[in-house]
């Protein structure tokens, strides 16, 4: 039953990032832009494309919007 909620709150978050992320390149120019503290979209022709910071083992990473990627 746990997995079963988990999976469900997995699934809901990331329906609400992609319909977040479709608003955000139907109203601003194409570029990189923040959708939380470890992903961005990269916008292209008003479609954009969600990419989330890697998590290598030693170090997290989270998005830099002063730099337009994911660093320490």
């Amino acid at each position: 039953m746990d997995n079963y909620l988990v999976s469900v709150s997995l699934i809901l978050s990331f329906s609400l990032t992609v319909i977040g992320d479709t608003s955000v390149c139907h109203s601003n120019a194409d570029g990189h832009y923040e959708i939380g503290c470890r992903s961005y979209v990269i916008c292209t022709g008003g479609r954009g494309v969600i990419h989330n910071c890697p998590d290598p083992p030693a170090q997290e990473t989270v998005y830099n919007s002063a730099k337009g990627h994911c660093d320490k």
